[in-house]
């Protein structure tokens, strides 16, 4: 049975990618007649892209662990490619359960999840672990093609560092993708600016004016951080949680 066991999966996760297909060509074929039924076709697949690549990464790592065990530098880059895959998946999915939690209102309005901008936070994360899901199993199995391709006794340190530079390579992009802001706009009060990442905004102060125009001066102004779920905070209440 054990034996047999990662070509069950192996099934398993083509059956799960079928019927995932199947489910999105239904809604589509549902929605044909609608106005917007083009338009909630190429939405509703990339939204629930995350929901396949997590559920894959899932079942991967668990026929990798029932598989053959490999050696050496295979093995230490095939655990770790593998755990990062899973654990991204696993934030993937997690990031889209509570985003389908908040559309059916589980939410209180006082939750930071039930805010005005948890929507966006939340897709935010969802995409962001997603991708981080796709790009672990491609360098991990790059890697490992390349490793088992050229790696010969006339190589002996080749495989060291392939799997080094795969582990560098996924660790600085993933730094990169959840930690490093971007500029996000600015609110109409002035001149204050908003700079998003995956676990946090941050917010560059500079209230001169009301939102009718109308100008004041705002005293202890100051760029300040907010992590989730802090970032999901409305305009006022971020103003008051930090002032």
């Amino acid at each position: 049975m054990k034996q047999n066991a990662p070509k069950i999966i192996t099934t398993t996760m083509i059956a799960v990618t079928v019927l995932w297909a199947i489910a999105i060509l239904l809604f589509y074929i549902a929605a044909l007649d609608e106005v917007w039924g083009l338009l909630a076709f190429v939405l509703i697949v990339p939204y629930f892209a995350p929901l396949l690549i997590g559920i894959l990464a899932i079942l991967g790592c668990v026929r990798s662990l029932l598989s053959e065990k490999e050696t050496g530098e295979l093995r230490r880059l095939s655990v770790f490619s593998t755990v990062t895959t899973t654990v991204f998946g696993v934030l993937s999915l997690t990031a889209l359960f509570l985003h389908m939690c908040r559309g059916l209102d589980v939410y209180s309005d006082t939750n930071p999840l039930g805010m005005l901008y948890a929507d966006g936070v939340l897709t935010r994360m969802t995409f962001a672990f997603a991708a981080l899901t796709i790009l672990s199993a491609l360098i991990g199995g790059l890697a490992r093609l390349l490793i088992r391709k050229f790696g010969t006794e006339a190589r002996p340190r080749l495989p060291k560092i392939v799997r080094t530079a795969a582990i560098l390579f996924l660790s600085v992009i993933t730094v990169c993708v959840l930690f490093i802001p971007y500029p996000a706009g600015s609110y109409n009060d002035g001149g204050s600016k908003i700079y998003e990442a995956v676990f946090y905004d941050i917010v560059d102060w500079n209230r001169t004016q009301h939102f009718d125009g109308t100008p004041f001066h705002e005293d202890g102004q100051r760029m300040r951080v907010y992590f989730f779920p802090e970032n999901c905070y409305d305009y006022d209440m971020r103003w008051n949680l930090r002032h």
